[in-house]
């Protein structure tokens, strides 16, 4: 009974130091987590080199929307890029918040050579181009199939054609003048319709769908809208002068000296009583069916989708560059992938 009773009391004593250290930590961090806060970039880049506390030894890369948990107080940041100035501030930092430093670099000597250095890239894929397009879309280049989303291609110094070819849209062309540089850059064309666009139209009778490729639909909505519209408006201001003469004979009616007089007036404000009530059903009409017609114009705008659906972003962007290594530059290529909340 007593080896029992040391037993029971041996594992309360453990119990109670582990409750003991796992509140001792809890506080730790708690007072850590109090003790500092964050500091969020915002560049008009995608990346820049940044160095903090004058540690020039510990250079890092920041992508534009990272953050970085530092100890409160005042920091020295400098960061920059290859075609620009240094920046250097000493933003603040508050226990348990976020502080947004903004850096907007000068792009006077913004190039694909000055952002990106990757004339190593270039070399490497034997291009200078990279288009990329959504997953539906042929590429082709003078005539020569390319890929289906995305190709590398070789432009020459001049005006060049690419040609895009969809299941769900009319054949495509664009024009690009390129010029003799060396480094590889991307374009972006995306022939799907974006939502956002297709929403904003919408205020536009018929324009959302005409950007959806839903041109017959499109233009009948327009064309109603339009037609109801001015038929409206034709017709109010028809009634206000007859509504005026309406007033005018009122008035001349009530003050009629002789009986006479006033029945000629009388059938005079009669009869323009039945033109104004016609022309109000009239305006009422019209203007019922613009609003109606408009309203479906919203409503259609946000439900329809287009033939192929919307364009979709891809949650990875890449961009080329080259590093510098013991060999010499090698092409490399930087995977961005966005978190939704």
């Amino acid at each position: 009974m007593i080896k029992f009773q040391k037993k029971v009391d041996i594992k309360i004593s453990m119990i109670r130091w582990y409750l003991f250290i796992v509140f001792s930590l809890f506080i730790f961090q708690f007072s850590t987590a109090q003790q500092s806060g964050y500091l969020k970039f915002e560049f008009n880049t995608d990346s820049a080199h940044l160095v903090l506390d004058n540690d020039v030894m510990g250079v890092m890369k920041i992508a534009s929307g990272d953050s970085i948990r530092l100890p409160i107080g005042t920091h020295v940041v400098e960061v920059y890029t290859p075609f620009d100035v240094r920046y250097l501030e000493f933003p603040n930092v508050s226990s348990g918040t976020t502080t947004i430093v903004r850096y907007l670099f000068q792009s006077n000597n913004v190039s694909s050579e000055s952002l990106y250095a990757n004339y190593a890239a270039a070399e490497y894929w034997n291009a200078n181009y990279a288009m990329q397009t959504d997953s539906d879309t042929d590429i082709y280049f003078d005539g020569e199939f390319k890929g289906t989303g995305f190709a590398f291609l070789d432009f020459k110094p001049g005006v060049n054609t690419i040609e895009f070819k969809n299941p769900y849209h009319k054949t495509s062309y664009v024009k690009i003048k390129y010029r003799n540089n060396k480094p590889l850059t991307l374009n972006e064309y995306f022939v799907k319709p974006i939502r956002k666009l297709a929403y904003s139209a919408s205020l536009v009778p018929g324009a959302s769908q005409i950007y959806k490729k839903q041109y017959t639909k499109g233009t009948l909505i327009f064309s109603g809208t339009s037609l109801f519209a001015y038929l409206w408006f034709r017709n109010n201001k028809k009634y206000s002068l007859e509504n005026r003469d309406f007033i005018n004979l009122t008035l001349r009616y009530n003050s009629a000296t002789t009986e006479s007089e006033a029945l000629r007036l009388g059938d005079l404000v009669d009869k323009q009583h039945k033109i104004l009530t016609t022309l109000d059903n009239k305006r009422q009409v019209y203007l019922s069916i613009t609003m109606i017609s408009y309203i479906y114009n919203i409503i259609d705008a946000f439900i329809s989708k287009p033939n192929g659906g919307y364009y979709e972003a891809k949650p990875l962007n890449f961009y080329f560059s080259n590093q510098l290594t013991e060999n010499g530059f090698i092409p490399r290529a930087t995977l961005q992938m966005s978190f939704k909340p």
